[in-house]
């Protein structure tokens, strides 16, 4: 964020478009620094718009709580408190903190006794996630998490040569998930890894380990049981 008098450019970093439609926010916005919110900092969330008087940029509303979903797929906080997700555009926000693609990690990677901030619009509506001031630790529980998602699973080409029931998958499945894992480990140690660092990390590492269901997909997706019969 750099104010010069009457006006406030921000830097929003290095990431891919969102979409490549049409767009008024493509390049450097300037703000007229009446308009922009000065209790935003680095790390929050934030929501622009421009009308008559120019851009405007205000700090998004933070609530602070463990994260779940209902049974109508409405984003659940601390328990009790039950939000409808913001239907803004959400064209800067990093996929790592985008509502679904965070909450999937969140869960995926067995974070979800973690309190985490919702940022919302000033009508209460969740724009996206971040992990806050707790996401170093964050960082960690999800890759001892996904550690823990690797132990038992044993070397095997189709399973064959694995007991029945015991977790095999594919070498190159397993050395993925540990250059994964490593990968997730680097940038917990690096001294230089910012908030965003650590969020983005978690994401990665989510994606990575996957799920089953209908299209298994990460090393989850990978896994066998084996079928070897015992003798």
């Amino acid at each position: 964020m750099d104010t010069h008098g009457g006006s406030t450019e921000i830097d929003r970093g290095k990431f891919d478009l969102e979409t490549n439609r049409v767009r008024p926010d493509v390049n450097k916005i300037i703000f007229p620094t009446v308009n922009f919110d000065k209790t935003v900092e680095v790390g929050d969330v934030a929501f622009y718009w421009d009308d008559a008087t120019g851009w405007h940029l205000k700090r998004a509303v933070p609530v602070i709580g463990t994260l779940a979903k209902n049974k109508d797929g409405l984003f659940v906080i601390g328990g009790t408190d039950t939000r409808i997700e913001s239907n803004v555009s959400r064209y800067n926000l990093h996929d790592a903190n985008r509502p679904t693609q965070f909450y999937t990690a969140y869960t995926r990677l067995g974070l979800t006794n973690l309190a985490v901030t919702t940022w919302c619009t000033d009508t209460g509506h969740p724009i996206g996630f971040t992990y806050g001031s707790g996401a170093k630790a964050a960082l960690a529980l999800a890759i001892g998490n996904a550690k823990a998602a690797k132990a038992g699973v044993v070397v095997s080409t189709n399973g064959e040569d694995v007991a029945v029931g015991k977790m095999w998958a594919p070498r190159e499945a397993i050395d993925g998930f540990d250059a994964a894992i490593n990968a997730a480990q680097k940038v917990y140690n690096s001294n230089l890894s910012a908030s965003l660092d650590y969020d983005s990390a978690i994401y990665t590492l989510g994606n990575e380990l996957g799920a089953t269901g209908n299209k298994p997909t990460g090393f989850i997706g990978a896994q066998g049981k084996g079928t070897k019969a015992n003798r």
